[in-house]
């Protein structure tokens, strides 16, 4: 998993760098961008326990929420996920089916 990665414009001297957290499974939970010393954005990501994200923020550096997203999964009887719906400010917008055929 990649920990940091920095970048370095020299027309403009500015420095960025993005950090990232994972938990136990190697599922990112958080993501901070800095640019020129300064963090700019946040991410924090929540998952089920099939590693599926339930939950993604991402705030500026003054805790303005920029993106605000749950999903919540139906699943078949072999932990795969066959609808996911993926609400946007708390307001269910999207729903995704698909059907999985096991041989």
């Amino acid at each position: 998993n990649m920990l940091t990665h920095s970048t370095y414009e020299p027309a403009t001297n500015i420095k960025t760098l993005e950090t990232y957290v994972y938990d136990k499974n190697n599922n990112p939970v958080k993501w901070e961008f800095i640019k020129t010393g300064e963090p700019t954005l946040t991410g924090t990501y929540k998952y089920d326990v099939n590693n599926n994200m339930t939950e993604s923020l991402i705030v500026d550096s003054q805790k303005m929420i920029l993106q605000d997203r749950g999903y919540s999964y139906e699943y078949d009887s072999h932990k795969n996920w066959i609808k996911k719906t993926i609400k946007i400010a708390k307001q269910p917008l999207y729903v995704l089916e698909r059907t999985i055929t096991y041989y």
